[in-house]
């Protein structure tokens, strides 16, 4: 259960405790969807096409788990400094006017890796509330893992993931070719396996077998004053047993 998952986690800073303990109760009493989003930057192109377009109406998750641990975590240095900038100076980069409501550091029994926010800081999981541009709530887990090492956290804990976001090249390689998507192909624990898969910025390959595109988001949608195109804003249904054949 996503619940156990949060009440695994312990605070790094004491002031922040009361905060996080508020955050459990009030993920306990609310409908939570969950996104896989495997990123090497802070992009937010992904959840914000999600949230505040059409989209919305096929799957819109209010809760993401980031692992960033591709390339022995070579993004890590990048997200350490994020939380730098906010904790000792107050500073966060605007992202299609996403407010940035609480942050919260976190540490996990079961991974080893870790954030450094100073030599005597260390974390594992970052907590992050955002609130989008149509006031919906978003609450993300950054986590210094490889998405095979967060898909199998996920498993443990049965939380089921409601879509797969393929962007950045925060998977590391194509789909098909990274490990996650062999655990994914031959796991047991089908109740939690993604329904859909969201083909974001950057990705040039097709996408597996038995990915079927079922929604093109036709609202333009512009990035970094970029306008993305339709191959960028794609959602696919899973058939999971069609992949397995291939």
């Amino acid at each position: 259960m996503f619940i156990d998952f949060l009440s695994s986690c312990t605070n790094v800073l004491k002031e922040e405790t009361a905060d996080y303990n508020n955050t459990i109760v009030h993920l306990s009493r609310i409908a939570v969807s969950t996104g896989l989003m495997p990123a090497v930057t802070d992009d937010l192109y992904p959840i914000y096409a999600l949230a505040c377009s059409s989209a919305n109406r096929v799957v819109s998750p209010n809760v993401y788990f980031l692992p960033i641990g591709v390339h022995d975590c070579w993004a890590k240095p990048y997200f350490e400094e994020i939380v730098n900038e906010f904790y000792l100076r107050d500073f966060v980069r605007e992202q299609f006017e996403i407010v940035l409501e609480e942050m919260i550091l976190l540490k996990h029994p079961d991974i080893c890796e870790s954030f450094c926010l100073d030599h005597h800081t260390c974390y594992n999981v970052l907590y992050c509330h955002i609130t989008m541009p149509n006031d919906s709530p978003v609450y993300l887990f950054i986590l210094p893992l490889d998405p095979a090492g967060c898909w199998k956290i996920m498993e443990r804990y049965g939380i089921k993931c409601d879509i797969l976001i393929d962007s950045h090249k925060g998977l590391g390689d194509w789909f098909e070719n990274t490990p996650l998507y062999r655990i994914m192909t031959e796991t047991n624990h089908f109740e939690v396996l993604p329904r859909y898969y969201f083909k974001g910025l950057f990705i040039s390959h097709e996408v597996p077998k038995g990915f079927k595109k079922i929604y093109t988001i036709p609202e333009p949608i512009s990035s970094c004053g970029q306008r993305v195109n339709d191959n960028d804003k794609e959602i696919y249904e899973i058939d999971w047993e069609e992949s397995r054949k291939h």
